[in-house]
């Protein structure tokens, strides 16, 4: 079972174009490690990648998301809630 605590310390960005996704979920693997998933692809195709980003601690974690965030706006994405 997951700690209340450790809940609100997981974060889960949504981001989307017309065409394309994209997410990005912090969170711990089966280790106690922190990770960050992504998951990319076009809306209207089969087309898509995943990619799992191993961390140090939650404090480097965290700027990746910020890095993360401030690329898919480049981009073009809108951030959706």
């Amino acid at each position: 079972m997951v700690r209340k605590m450790e809940t609100e310390l997981l974060r889960h960005l949504k981001f989307e174009t017309e065409t394309k996704y994209y997410h990005a979920i912090l969170c711990r693997d089966l280790f106690g490690n922190w990770v960050i998933l992504r998951y990319w692809g076009g809306k209207s195709s089969r087309l898509g990648s995943s990619q799992t980003d191993f961390c140090e601690n939650y404090a480097e974690a965290v700027k990746k998301l910020q890095e993360l965030q401030k690329v898919r706006r480049y981009h073009g994405y809108e951030e959706l809630t």
